[in-house]
């Protein structure tokens, strides 16, 4: 179910949510596309109101008539030529030669217990005093989405979320049956606390709200201390869980990222952490970690034993070596990816204000990895999304951040991690032909 509050997402409806692509969704109200039904194993009701004929697009340049030459704003992904390629073969190799006994066995279902320490010791330098005992290591943060999902959501339960938000999250929970109550974003701050108070005042009782207070997916919004400390209160006070998803709080390019929830007094109870190293390491090593109270993180680890019993053994391993490396030094390796993603997102922002005119408007993000265009005009946004590739750039549309996906239709998506600083302006103006292209 969706619900929506002070925006523009219409009514109620019962929706399924592909994460990745809107064209798998399919309009309820229309008997006409509804399936036939036909032999063999009988889908989850979930799955009902999928079209067994809709392709699923294997990326935003499915279309380009040339793959490579694209230039990539679709993926919210770091940049390849940023990764710490020499730093992971020392540290694999280094694994296999001393330790691949160990490496090779079956782990534990929370993790590692050196992995574990190395996430709360680096937790603790952003505030966030944990044992060890209340860290699980998961296969990367969407298994962290799901654990919250199948640890604490019924059929029909609600989830107050950021209207827009990560669309990952929307299509993890989907199968868990939830209502999805949107919130509106306040501008640059984050999610509209006014909005949501009033929601809680006239009744609604969400057992999650799920934010992503540090530059935002997908509009780079970054909310303030007070903020947080006054979504906190909610919390304790209407007796909700805050699923907070930080995995870009440590790239920041103006000041210091601000405390997480989590790090708050009185957080232990009221706050899930979610965390990932898929954005300073690489997102093909699938690595993140949840914090949590002991109560919760023992769950989720009985949990996980019966999802993929435990995260890839070598890996783990792997990760703790490298963030001891003294050659690498990671404090200044991550110092590094600050300067050189602070660098591309300088350079989109300079194209944007020299080839976008009015009435488009764009956000200017302190950190993360996104800015969020909105055209000030109604764009189809999988139309939009489709004519990128045939213009040689990936982007994806607003609709796709939207429970329903009624809203954002005059909104984009852009991914400033992956582009080079000297191929923003081009890319810029490709999108202005594939935005031509879409009013055509």
């Amino acid at each position: 179910m969706v619900d929506s509050l002070g925006g523009s997402d219409g009514p109620a409806a019962v929706r399924t949510y592909n994460p990745w692509f809107m064209r798998a969704m399919l309009d309820l109200n229309d008997p006409s596309r509804l399936r036939t039904p036909v032999a063999g194993p009988r889908f989850a009701r979930w799955l009902d109101d999928i079209r067994d004929d809709v392709p699923v697009p294997s990326s935003p340049e499915a279309g380009a008539a040339d793959p490579s030459s694209v230039i990539p704003f679709g993926w919210g992904v770091p940049a390849p030529d940023l990764y710490p390629r020499d730093a992971l073969e020392r540290a694999y190799r280094s694994v296999m030669q001393c330790d691949w006994a160990r490496a090779l066995e079956y782990s534990d279902s929370e993790g590692t217990r050196a992995l574990r320490t190395t996430v709360a010791a680096r937790a603790a330098r952003r505030g966030i005093q944990v044992d060890v005992d209340q860290v699980v290591i998961t296969s990367g943060s969407l298994q962290g989405l799901d654990l919250v999902g199948r640890t604490l959501l019924d059929d029909g339960d609600t989830i107050a979320v950021e209207a827009p938000t990560f669309m990952g999250a929307l299509g993890v929970w989907r199968p868990y049956r939830p209502r999805f109550l949107q919130i509106p974003l306040d501008g640059a701050s984050g999610m509209d606390l006014d909005v949501l108070e009033a929601a809680l005042r006239s009744g609604a009782r969400p057992k999650l709200v799920y934010a992503l207070p540090s530059f935002q997916n997908p509009t780079g919004a970054l909310m303030p201390e007070a903020k947080r400390a006054r979504l906190l209160r909610l919390a304790r006070e209407y007796d909700f869980c805050i699923v907070e998803d930080d995995p870009y709080g440590e790239l920041y390019y103006d000041a210091v990222t601000p405390l997480p929830v989590r790090a708050l007094p009185g957080a232990d109870e009221h706050v899930i952490y979610l965390g990932s190293f898929s954005k300073i390491l690489a997102p093909g090593l699938r690595l993140g970690y949840a914090i949590a109270s002991r109560r919760v993180a023992h769950r989720f680890t009985l949990t996980k034993k019966g999802m993929d019993f435990h995260t890839d053994g070598v890996t783990q391993l792997a990760a703790v070596r490298l963030i001891e490396d003294p050659e690498l030094d990671f404090e200044r390796y991550v110092a590094s990816l600050r300067r050189a993603y602070a660098e591309r997102r300088d350079a989109l922002l300079d194209a944007l204000a020299r080839q976008i005119g009015s009435p488009a408007r764009w956000t200017r993000p302190e950190g993360g990895f996104f800015v969020w265009l909105e055209l000030g005009e109604p764009i189809d946004g999988p139309r939009l999304a489709r004519a990128g590739p045939r213009h040689g750039v990936s982007l994806l549309a607003g609709q796709e951040f939207f429970p329903g996906g009624q809203a954002g239709r005059d909104a984009v998506r852009l991914s400033f991690s992956c582009p080079r600083a000297d191929q923003m302006a081009e890319g810029v103006a490709r999108i202005r032909a594939a935005i031509e292209d879409a009013r055509a």
